[in-house]
């Protein structure tokens, strides 16, 4: 069963665990500001810092992005959705990859991944 948008949501997850329902998986956007900003490198060859500046008119992203486009939101938001999905405690530690360092070349190669 799929959540009902792209979002996987804690209250979504728990309630799949407590159903009973086995969960092998976790993915989805959790971090909007990054998607944008990638997903504007990648569809119209936009410069990161132009990108940013874009979603912070729009009001896609935060005065201060760090947080977001550091990869540190994404990570504590795939932490919480783990600990619920997989019932192991939350590492002390997450890798994340930087929005922030990401280049054109690096977003295509992104899109063709099947883990994004």
């Amino acid at each position: 069963m799929k959540p009902p948008s792209a979002v996987p949501s804690p209250s979504f997850v728990l309630s799949r665990t407590r159903s009973g329902d086995r969960i092998t998986k976790v993915m989805g956007i959790v971090n909007g500001t990054t998607n944008y900003v990638l997903d504007q490198m990648d569809t119209t060859g936009a410069a990161f810092g132009d990108a940013l500046a874009e979603a912070q008119k729009l009001g896609y992203a935060e005065a201060d992005p760090t947080a977001d486009v550091e990869g540190h939101d994404a990570a504590a938001k795939a932490a919480i959705l783990a600990t619920l999905a997989f019932h192991a405690p939350s590492p002390s530690t997450t890798s994340t990859a930087r929005a922030s360092a990401m280049s054109r070349p690096m977003t295509s190669k992104r899109r063709r991944c099947p883990a994004t």
